[in-house]
């Protein structure tokens, strides 16, 4: 039914809407031929639809933050020491949750319970939390983490979120972004 839709349906939007749905369901449903196959057509027959860049930006087969891939080289510094830079080297040698959010995301807020609860239960020798926040400014950041939420880990700002370096080489389509390396 779903592909009569496509084909048969003379809506240029809704054609592109029904190509980019069935990415996403066969990409969660690890199909990985159906997912190409829907995801090459979207790009041959709709390569300028707006959907379509964000379905390459969080779908395509050729992005770097993939699991088993390793993490793109990156280099940010850590809000609460200017002088302390955080990159591939620094987060040798533990496992590493690292959260991209902002102050202003309702379900990043929503998230703080469980990142406290982890950094509770985990944090140390082998493990720790990178916060990386897409705020307009840091001191948001920083008033943010004088209220309920703490956030007693590391944490960076991402100086033009989403179009800036960090939110380009992480490949952040929408937020919270965790990533476990």
């Amino acid at each position: 039914y779903i592909v009569d839709l496509y084909e048969k349906n003379p809506d240029e939007d809704i054609r592109v809407n029904v190509l980019s749905n069935l990415v996403r369901n066969y990409h969660y449903n690890k199909d990985v031929k159906n997912k190409k196959k829907y995801y090459d057509l979207l790009l041959e027959k709709y390569p300028d639809s707006k959907i379509t860049k964000n379905i390459i930006k969080s779908y395509s087969p050729d992005k770097k933050i993939q699991i088993g891939k390793m993490l793109p080289k990156f280099e940010i510094k850590n809000l609460d020491n200017e002088n302390e830079i955080i990159n591939n080297e620094f987060l040798k040698g533990k496992y590493w949750l690292i959260d991209i959010w902002a102050t202003w995301c309702t379900p990043c807020i929503g998230e703080m319970k469980y990142l406290h609860k982890a950094h509770k239960k985990f944090a140390g020798d082998k493990f720790e939390i990178l916060s990386i926040s897409f705020d307009v400014k840091p001191e948001q950041v920083k008033e943010f983490r004088k209220g309920k939420w703490n956030m007693p880990w590391l944490h960076a700002f991402a100086e033009g979120a989403f179009n800036g370096k960090i939110g380009t080489v992480f490949e952040v389509s929408g937020i919270p972004q965790p990533m476990l390396i």
